[in-house]
């Protein structure tokens, strides 16, 4: 339900929060500069948004999800207020003509108001507002904000989580995609450097960016919790068997950003000389993936905070039984093809115990 970011500062902000406001408000974007003549942009372009929020000029800006009125640049915000212009994150039942917004009555009907009466209005709604005038900016329910390093969001939810880049089983489509259920899909690219992968039903790959035979991988961009996170990298045995490391990617709009992959550790083990670009070149995707990303927006980095995240769901876990009576947890991934498990650590098909993991 949108985000306004409140930046007095001008700073260059982490691609992660970005990719995860984009992605999760793909309706429209607005920024009202708090330099020169109170300079006010709209745009559908999320290609441009990024560039204005790494601007390096103070601003506040608004990344819009609908939830009442129509999806165009005209309801983008801000909005009209008195003699200035006001965001808003939230929702109040207000009458509105078709297609109207109600952040559009609610900055008209204030804008003109005693500036103590005009507090009093909006603070007596638990929506998040803020109001732009001659460069100057006040902010409405501010408790209700989060300051992250001196910049101010109305909403958490682009703070949290890790960016990590799959290209295998992972990938919508294939065994292991449901490891990202509840995750957020960012967008899909290549990875900047060239890479090996090899493989046959698993995919590896190996370690050594720009080597002989290397390509761009293909891959998607996910955003996910903590929980997750560790769901996942006890699927890829990290450290042991994968290592996650970080990577630059360039997404499919042609905006470079980091994220973390699986690397395998040991690469002359895996590397029989055959490399790939893209996973689906090896194996197809199943028709009846269970992920759809074709209506979502592109974007963006690795971000540094992770909120704590407390699960008590219970996930089956199918762990390799030879590898743990060496001391090594790692976790068999399903071929949906074979219809059984399979060891990439060990290189065999197994038939493992079945563990019951919180």
């Amino acid at each position: 339900m949108c985000v306004i970011i409140v930046n007095k500062d001008g700073k260059k902000l982490p691609h992660g929060v970005i990719a995860r406001a984009m992605a999760i408000n793909p309706d429209g974007f607005g920024i009202a500069y708090l330099d020169g003549d109170q300079e006010v942009i709209k745009t559908m372009d999320y290609k441009a948004a990024f560039d204005h929020v790494q601007s390096g000029r103070p601003y506040v800006a608004h990344f819009r999800y609908t939830t009442r009125g129509a999806t165009n640049l005209k309801n983008c915000h801000p909005f009209p207020s008195g003699d200035g212009v006001m965001f808003h994150n939230g929702t109040i039942n207000v009458p509105t003509k078709p297609d109207q917004v109600d952040s559009a009555v609610i900055a008209d009907v204030v804008g003109n108001m005693d500036p103590v009466k005009r507090r009093v209005v909006l603070e007596l709604t638990d929506s998040r507002f803020a109001r732009v005038t001659n460069g100057q900016v006040e902010v409405f329910n501010e408790s209700s904000f989060i300051n992250h390093h001196g910049v101010l969001y109305s909403k958490n939810n682009v703070l949290s989580g890790k960016l990590i880049a799959v290209y295998g089983t992972l990938r919508s489509g294939y065994s292991n995609n449901s490891y990202l259920n509840g995750s957020k899909y960012i967008a899909s690219g290549v990875t900047f450097d060239k890479y090996r992968m090899t493989g046959s039903g698993i995919p590896f790959l190996l370690q050594g960016k720009n080597a002989e035979g290397g390509n761009n991988v293909r891959v998607e961009v996910y955003s996910v919790d903590d929980w997750s996170l560790k769901k996942i990298d006890q699927l890829e045995g990290h450290p042991t068997w994968y290592k996650r490391e970080k990577i630059a990617v360039r997404l499919d709009n042609n905006i470079v950003i980091g994220a973390e992959t699986y690397i395998i550790n040991e690469t002359s083990r895996h590397d029989d000389g055959k490399y790939y670009s893209d996973f689906s070149d090896m194996r197809e995707p199943s028709k009846y993936g269970n992920f759809s990303y074709s209506n979502y927006q592109l974007f963006d980095d690795v971000q540094e905070t992770i909120d704590d995240v407390e699960q008590s769901t219970d996930v089956t876990s199918i762990e390799c039984p030879d590898c743990l009576a060496e001391g090594h947890r790692i976790e068999c991934q399903y071929d949906e093809y074979d219809d059984n498990y399979w060891c990439g650590y060990c290189e065999e098909g197994k038939e493992p115990k079945i563990n019951r993991v919180c």
